[in-house]
């Protein structure tokens, strides 16, 4: 056998042993929770009961060490904050970068009684089989390969999206939660080259050393059917309820196809804060140009002056506090009549479009 033949697959049966050997290993479960009582501060795990009887697992951090008793009596009533994870994460995803940096702690630090929630059928809820309802996004121009690939396929109803939806379960989830950990110990810069495939190209931000632990919580796992409204989305340039088909669209909504969300007639006392880069494949400027011209003024635009900002910079990036959250909690305090800087959102475009 030739050299090169057989150091191919000398590779393959390394590969082959790792994936054997990580699933075979027991692991250690660890959960929103635990991440954050780790760096002393509070958690609460609570369990809130859907109409239809789905269990979701939401996780509460209550207060912070770093706030003095006489702080916490300064702010008797503390503002709730309810955060959601997005697609194919979980409640882990906000915690993962710690207490310096990561939105729940900022926003405990602050005397804000933070929520962090998980949608339906990810792992948190890992023993449950129930029913789930579609997503909600304006996604007509995502530029991420892979839901462009698939939106063709399943984002219509049919035989195919019928087999998919059926599917039950998060073996290939697992299986890369399991891997990709020790790959990314290993091969550093393929776990980069996969997830910009994702979020977006080039990103010089991105906090590598946390891609070993992000990819034990990624991918979550969701819902057959939230995956199935994400690429019926992608694919028809609408935003709109999920499509059951026409027999069952004229049931559930009087008609043949169904309904649009009209974003039109959302009306606030205060306007939604939008942030967004030009880098991020996902939530792409065309699409919050879209959203921005049906809402108006009820959005405020916050569009990032670092071109190469994507997706996942947003949540796990190196300077996501100072570019992001610092900003975000800012602003949140002004709104809650409280004391704010004022100038920590000094890391975006004068005018968004």
């Amino acid at each position: 056998m030739p050299l090169k033949a057989k150091m191919k697959t000398a590779l393959i049966l390394i590969l082959v042993g790792v994936i054997i050997f990580q699933l075979i290993q027991p692991r250690i479960a660890k959960n929103t929770c635990d991440r954050v009582i780790q760096h002393g501060y509070p958690c609460e795990v609570h369990t809130v009961t859907t109409k239809d009887g789905y269990l979701l697992t939401m996780f509460r951090i209550p207060g912070s060490p770093l706030m003095a008793s006489g702080d916490e009596k300064e702010i008797s009533t503390k503002p709730p904050v309810l955060l959601m994870h997005g697609t194919q994460c979980s409640s882990d995803m906000w915690v993962l970068n710690g207490p310096n940096d990561g939105l729940p702690y900022l926003l405990a630090n602050a005397g804000y009684d933070v929520w962090i929630g998980n949608i339906r059928g990810n792992y948190i809820h890992a023993n449950q089989n129930r029913p789930n309802v579609g997503s909600r996004g304006i996604l007509c121009h995502v530029k991420a390969r892979l839901p462009n690939m698939l939106a063709p396929i399943f984002g219509r109803p049919g035989i195919l999206a019928t087999i998919f939806g059926s599917l039950q379960g998060n073996s290939f989830g697992n299986l890369i939660r399991t891997v990709f950990p020790s790959v990314c110990r290993q091969n550093e810069a393929l776990c980069v080259s996969y997830l910009q495939n994702v979020v977006g190209q080039d990103s010089p931000y991105i906090n590598r050393t946390l891609l070993p632990e992000f990819f034990s919580t990624y991918p979550a796992g969701t819902s057959p059917r939230l995956t199935l409204h994400f690429f019926q989305l992608v694919n028809t340039c609408q935003f709109r309820a999920y499509d059951f088909g026409p027999n069952q669209n004229l049931q559930k909504y009087g008609k043949t196809e169904p309904p649009a969300y009209d974003l039109s007639k959302i009306k606030l006392k205060s306007p939604i804060e939008l942030y967004f880069s030009d880098n991020d494949y996902l939530a792409t400027i065309e699409d919050v140009r879209h959203l921005w011209k049906i809402m108006g003024d009820q959005v405020s635009l916050h569009r990032l002056n670092l071109s190469k900002y994507n997706h996942f910079d947003f949540v796990l990036s190196e300077n996501v506090k100072t570019i992001i959250n610092d900003c975000v909690v800012d602003k949140m305090q002004e709104y809650e009549g409280r004391s704010f800087n004022g100038s920590l959102c000094n890391n975006f475009r004068n005018k968004a479009f």
